[in-house]
């Protein structure tokens, strides 16, 4: 019992000399493994207007929108505007291939003429004159016929011509009376279809001269491109 005694505080010293050990080498480990510091910035502050800038889903609209239409539908051949710029009244926007209107207005120009040439003719009123002048020769005809009838028939009334004499007379006289006729209803006629003629050129020409003027007015470089 008293071996036992005196030996406990040496144990403990033993012991608390291992703890002692142990817990310094566990300091000096963890004094080795430590990061070094971080790096530090230093800025000098001023006082200073910032802009502030800020993000939103958002929609433009134009200020001023107008509907461009064109008078004559064709192919752009060259823009004179830039898209979202800014444009004057009367500016010019679009150049179309006038290739096409030019034609039409040759076309349109061409037929004008011609109805003005049928107009002019139908008012000289040639086929009417050739019938008057046909009626003037079997009216010539109708006044021999006469004349030889007239003058054959007291001739057999006295036995002093013979009876067929008088029958052919009479068969020219009929037919002499027969053409005037004809040709009076020919007269007649050619006067009636001149003035129709006369009044439809002059509607034709009235109606191709507004056809020149529309198709002249598709190749002038006017309103159809106008931004207003």
């Amino acid at each position: 019992m008293n071996f036992d005694v005196f030996r406990l505080p040496l144990w403990g010293a033993a012991l608390a000399g291992v703890c002692a050990s142990v817990a310094c080498s566990s300091h000096a480990e963890n004094r080795a493994a430590a990061p070094p510091p971080p790096p530090v910035e230093v800025a000098t502050v001023s006082a200073a207007d910032v802009p502030i800038y800020a993000e939103y889903p958002a929609q433009t609209y134009a200020r001023n929108m107008v509907d461009v239409r064109a008078r004559v539908e064709g192919y752009i051949e060259k823009w004179l505007f830039a898209p979202g710029s800014e444009v004057r009244q009367g500016q010019p926007l679009y150049i179309l291939d006038l290739r096409p209107y030019e034609a039409s207005l040759q076309q349109a120009g061409g037929n004008l003429k011609q109805s003005e040439a049928d107009l002019e003719f139908a008012r000289q009123q040639v086929s009417l004159q050739q019938a008057q002048a046909n009626l003037a020769a079997a009216e010539s005809n109708l006044v021999k016929a006469r004349q030889d009838y007239e003058r054959v028939k007291p001739l057999v009334e006295q036995d002093a011509a013979p009876r067929q004499d008088l029958d052919a007379a009479t068969a020219a006289l009929r037919a002499a009376e027969a053409n005037v006729r004809a040709n009076q209803a020919n007269v007649d006629q050619t006067r009636l279809q001149t003035s129709t003629q006369i009044q439809s050129n002059e509607g034709k020409v009235e109606a191709q001269r507004g056809q020149v003027a529309t198709a002249r007015l598709n190749v002038e470089p006017w309103s159809p491109w106008a931004a207003w």
